[in-house]
This record gives structure tokens, sequence and C-alpha cells, in this order.
């Protein structure tokens, strides 16, 4: 648990702004002649007029819409908006809306960001969000972003990140944020070797992040590339690094659907895993529901698993799941609720895994490689899958009882 210790602390060090200067946005027009020129300061002057430790507010409220594409902080600076439901920072369909780069710190706090799309050539990830520093966001709204599809004359993975793409190294924090409507990207073409669709229509991590009081909801993976490739895996969340949620809802999000080759009469690709969330680093739920999630989109794409949640720890790692809700998810495998894959160990406390749907009896929980423990005083429907895991003060439910 020292990375998640670790992340706390540098998130409480990024939110506190130095006493650096203030600088006001008077202008909701994008462009860069100063401030003292054009119709005013616009969010992209004051950027690159601030220092370390400044802090930028707005007398305006509206929408920008980014016509110089998207915008890097070039300090350690904090973004003070009016409130995400007055004020929009809009990528205008054309490009990503935020970058910050290696070594930058950086605090959105009230503010909308959204209509991101990433760039098709050399990046394709992170449609509104791309962070490779420390980023913090706090009440911002995140919607409508996408990363890039890949054209299907070409041989490569569809844009991962639909929402917010967090690097390798990189540290995340949101905190009372929306991410929603995201949409990681589709695969090309290849018919030798069908490219899969992006994952993390909402957010994907390989870095450290933390997620408190948040909603992340309608997030989508990528299709499959042609001709049979498969869906990028979390719909929600897809996370490789490590990853603390709490007191969140996850919720009505979709894994990629397999592409469809001749359907319905011969094979077509299989769609992703973990409807809500895909995790294979260090993950902690607490005080979090997981509801509404599916597997795929569309019926053609071939079965998979975990429509709620796919954790698959690897060796050595312990993944947390403590007072969490898992239900009403859907899986077109086993495992509606929880599947679980990797080396690693699950453990489960005060959980339910109840009223999910699957395509074998194994509803709420499946089986699989990583171990799973209960720390009691868990609540489960068991139609197989599980069954062996749970007893003691634990409450063990048959398919008709929920």
């Amino acid at each position: 648990m020292r990375g998640l210790a670790g992340l706390m602390l540098l998130g409480l060090l990024v939110a506190s702004p130095g006493a650096g200067s203030l600088i006001q946005v008077t202008t909701l027009v994008d462009e860069l002649d100063g401030c003292a020129a054009g119709t005013g300061c616009s969010l992209r002057e004051a950027l690159a007029s601030a220092g370390d430790g400044d802090e930028i507010q707005f007398t305006v409220t509206g929408t920008i819409a980014l016509t110089l594409g998207e915008l890097a902080p070039g300090s350690d600076v904090l973004v003070q908006g009016p409130g995400a439901g007055q004020l929009a920072v809009s990528g205008n369909f054309a490009s990503r809306v935020l970058a910050v780069a290696a070594g930058r710190s950086v605090e959105l706090r009230d503010i909308a960001l959204r209509d991101g799309r990433a760039p098709l050539v050399g990046d394709p990830h992170g449609g509104c969000v791309k962070n490779a520093g420390a980023l913090v966001l706090s009440g911002v709204r995140v919607e409508d972003c996408q990363a890039r599809s890949m054209p299907s004359e070409t041989p490569a993975a569809g844009g991962d990140g639909g929402g917010v793409f967090n690097a390798a190294g990189a540290v995340l924090v949101l905190t009372r944020c929306v991410v929603r409507l995201g949409q990681a990207g589709a695969g090309g073409g290849d018919p030798f070797s069908p490219p899969p669709g992006g994952r993390g229509g909402g957010v994907f991590n390989l870095g450290t992040a933390t997620v408190t009081e948040s909603t992340l909801e309608l997030n989508r993976a990528g299709g499959g590339g042609g001709p049979t490739g498969a869906g990028g895996d979390g719909g929600g969340i897809h996370s490789g690094g490590t990853l603390l949620l709490e007191r969140s809802t996850v919720a009505a999000n979709s894994s990629g659907d397999g592409a469809q080759f001749c359907a319905p009469t011969c094979a077509n690709g299989r769609d992703g895993k973990g409807g809500g969330l895909w995790a294979s680093g260090e993950t902690t739920l607490n005080n979090v529901t997981v509801s509404g999630n599916t597997i795929g989109s569309a019926p053609e794409g071939l079965s998979n698993v975990g429509g709620g949640l796919v954790l698959a720890p690897t060796a050595g790692v312990i993944d947390r799941l403590r007072n969490v809700t898992v239900a009403a998810n859907t899986a077109s495998g086993a495992g509606g609720g929880l599947a679980r894959e990797g080396a690693g160990t699950v453990r489960l406390r005060h959980t339910i895994l109840g009223t999910n749907v699957a395509g074998t009896n194994d509803k709420d929980c499946t089986g699989g490689s990583a171990a799973l423990v209960s720390e009691g005083w868990n609540v489960v429907r068991i139609g197989g899958g599980c069954a062996s895991v749970f007893g003691g003060s634990d409450q063990v439910l048959s398919l008709i009882h929920i």
C-alpha cells in the first residue's frame, strides 16, 4: 500500500497552490497575441504568462472553444473555474483539451473539459486529457471525449483513454469529478493480425491514480479492428498501474465490441473484458458501486467475462474490495459481476455481489487464476465459480433469493 499512500500525499502537495500571482481570464476567445492585445486575456495567454505557483481565475462564463490546439501548461499552476456548469473548455471536436508534460504539476478546479479528440498521427491516446506529470482535477466534468480510431487500412490498435490518459510514472487525482461519454478508439485493419480496440473508455491508467467521490458513466472501450479484432477492455477504467477508487460510482459503461466480420454466420472478434473496470496493478475499492455495466454493446461479438469488473493482479499483488456493491451488470460470458485473472490475490470484505447477469451459471462471481479470499461479511449470490470461498460471516444466497 505504500504506492497509494504516496499518491495521496503527493495529491495533497499538488493541490496546494503557491503564493504566486493571480491572473484573470477575460475572454472566451482562444488567442495568443498577449493579454494586452486582441479581445482580452485568453486562457491560453494566461497559461503562457503564468509562473510556478500562479493562480488563474475567470471573469467570464460560457464555452472556450479551442482553435489553436491543445492547452499545454508550461508552469506549475492552479486553474480555478467558476463551476463546471458555468464554464467549459472545448476541444471543438478537433483537438485534445489538455496535455500535462512530465515534471509539471497542474490543478484544475470547477470547470468542464469536453469535446476533445486525440491526434490521429503519433499520439492517439487521451481524448480530452493526457497526463505525464502530476494532475489534480477537482469538481471537473470530463465529457464527450474520444481517443483516436485508426483508419481501416492502418494495422494499429485504437487509442487508449477516451476521457483521460495517465501515463506510466504520472500521478492523477480526481475528486468530485464526472467522467462520462468517453470513447476509446477503434482498431484499424489487418487481415493477418486484426488490431484490438482501445482500452479505458473513461480513464486509462499506467501510473498512479486516486478517484474519490466521482462518477464514471456511459463510457465505452474501442471496437476491434477488421476483420476479427477484439474489443478493448475496461469500459469505465482500464488500469495497469496503481488505482485507489473511493466513495465513487462506476455505472453504465461497456467494454469494446468485437469486430463484425460476417455476422451472424461466421467468426467475429471477441468483445472486450471488464465492462466497468479492468485492472492488473494494485487496486483498492472502498465504498464503491459498480452497476449497469456490460460486455460490449452489440450482440455479434464473441462472449467475454466480467460485466462489472475484471481484477487481474500480477504475482505478489493484492487487490482489495471493501464495502463495494457489484450489481445489475451483464456479461455475455461468465462473471456478470466479478471475474478474476492473473497470479495475485483478490480480498473481499463487506461486499455485495448480486443481481448480475451472465451467459453461464456463474452470474455474480466466476472462478479464475487469481486467488479469492473472503475477509468476512460479504453477501454473495452464488451460481458456481466462487462458492467454496465464502462461509462463516458471509451470507451466501441461492439464485432465487436475489
